[in-house]
């Protein structure tokens, strides 16, 4: 279960982002409105989903629930400060890519070492070695691929100029 909800971190962040944008210029009222079209997802989705795929129902329909009210607030953020989004996700292109290929190798680890680790281990062990070898992976991967990618080279750069 947490394997699924665990992508539910980005769609909280993009809502907090957003919702916070909308917040700042005073458009309050469209973010309840958002909200309230979210949850009003979120709950029919709940009764659809939940008789036929048990527990990813409301997995699935919180994903739903809040990717509507993201679109809503970004809607509203557009329309509002005439912001054109295309620019960012460009530059975002990478970053996207970057997560994609540390997702995979993730995903690859864990299925490697269900077939390599012995089943005489206790589940709490499994479990235990296939998250740390995981996440060192994951770690290599991002970084090593991370470093090389120009929009992260931008970044680093502006950083040491800042923090000298």
């Amino acid at each position: 279960m947490l394997q699924w909800y665990s992508l539910a971190a980005i769609f909280f962040a993009l809502f907090t982002v957003t919702a916070a944008i909308l917040q700042g210029i005073n458009e309050q009222k469209k973010l309840i409105i958002g909200i309230l079209i979210g949850i009003i997802v979120k709950i029919a989705l709940n009764l659809v989903l939940v008789p036929y795929i048990k527990e990813l129902g409301p997995i699935l329909a919180t994903y739903f629930g809040f990717f509507i009210s993201i679109l809503s607030n970004i809607y509203v953020i557009k329309k509002a400060l005439q912001y054109k989004f295309l620019p960012l996700f460009k530059q975002l292109q990478e970053v996207f890519l970057l997560v994609f290929i540390m997702s995979l190798s993730v995903w690859g680890v864990k299925w490697l070492t269900e077939l390599w680790l012995t089943e005489n281990l206790g589940i709490y062990s499994h479990a235990l070695i296939t998250s740390i070898i995981s996440i060192i992976i994951g770690v290599f991967v991002y970084l090593g691929i991370g470093l090389r990618l120009p929009f992260v080279k931008k970044i680093l750069e502006r950083y040491k100029k800042s923090a000298s």
